[in-house]
């Protein structure tokens, strides 16, 4: 607060549109203080508007403290209130991803898929940008179940549960949704991969009865050199979460890697980062995604926590 400056090294940059405007600003870190990107922090971000004669200010408008409508008290104007700021999230730096928080329209089933496009959608499945909610920006991806799922007539029991799930929707099976980008990667090289969802309406697996769930998943396939692809399964959830959830390098089934960087495969020139929704029940649920990256790790990444130089933004 003792300390208001111009940051010449601040790289601000403003896009209008009908809506309004959307803004984008790279500061360095070294510039605020940190030695890099701290493992957690709390505080707000703000814009002061001006008035019609652009002499005086006509708004104070924060992201966390909407206790703002003072303007013309300099002391009020200038209290830190930490009770009201909330959390400071850190994007990975070197983000690899086009269009990352889906403020730009899908592609549809884009050949070269180098940016978001809508790859697979059957039985009522969709995928679409919508403006709420959202975890960062203006737009965020939707994948949701949009017709129920018809189940098959009660059998004897004997169907397996492949069987089970081919005999939905009256054997055209159950609703399926893909949304993925490619990106280029160095075989061998560390990645960090990170995103933000909620979800609602997700169901886990059944164990008795007739089977069936819903579920997001997040994939990477792994394309190599002469053609042949691998696959990870990064992510799993078959449970709701209301609130976002910020993930960054999950492992599904290997939950004592979690959080390490992801190697890519020796041979591997080309990662497909899949979003999917699946649904073999009569639920619809419905999941939001919003700022997914994937970026080169930290060459010391490996075995702890990634961290960033002091000149990156």
């Amino acid at each position: 607060i003792d300390d208001v400056q111009r940051l010449p090294r601040a790289k601000p940059r403003v896009r209008r549109d009908r809506e309004g405007y959307f803004l984008t600003a790279a500061v360095p870190l070294a510039d605020l203080g940190l030695a890099g990107v701290p493992r957690a922090l709390r505080g707000d971000a703000g814009v002061i508007y001006g008035d019609a004669t652009g002499r005086d200010r006509d708004q104070r408008l924060y992201y966390y403290n909407r206790t703002t409508t003072h303007i013309s008290d300099l002391t009020t104007e200038a209290t830190l209130e930490p009770h009201q700021w909330g959390p400071v999230v850190f994007g990975l730096p070197g983000n690899l991803t086009r269009n990352a928080g889906f403020e730009d329209a899908l592609r549809e089933d884009d050949a070269n898929r180098n940016n978001w496009a809508v790859t697979r959608r059957v039985n009522g499945a969709a995928a679409e940008c919508v403006t709420s909610p959202v975890f960062a920006g203006r737009r965020a991806l939707r994948l949701e179940q949009r017709r129920p799922v018809t189940l098959p007539a009660a059998g004897d029991g004997s169907d397996s549960a492949a069987e089970y799930y081919a005999r939905l929707n009256d054997g055209q099976g159950g609703g399926f949704v893909l949304v993925g980008q490619t990106v280029p990667v160095n075989g061998g090289r560390d990645y960090n991969l990170g995103f933000a969802y909620r979800a609602t309406g997700l169901v886990p697996e059944r164990r008795d009865g007739p089977p069936g769930y819903a579920a997001f998943a997040v994939w990477l396939f792994w394309r190599h050199a002469d053609g042949s692809w691998s696959h990870t399964w990064a992510f799993s959830a078959n449970v709701d979460q209301p609130d976002w959830r910020r993930v960054v390098n999950p492992r599904v089934r290997q939950a004592e890697i979690e959080g390490l960087p992801y190697t890519a495969p020796a041979e591997a020139t080309h990662v497909q980062i899949r979003l999917q929704l699946t649904t073999r029940t009569a639920a619809r649920p419905r999941v939001v995604v919003d700022q997914v990256e994937f970026a080169p790790a930290a060459p010391n990444a490996r075995g702890q926590e990634s961290a960033s130089s002091p000149s990156d933004r």
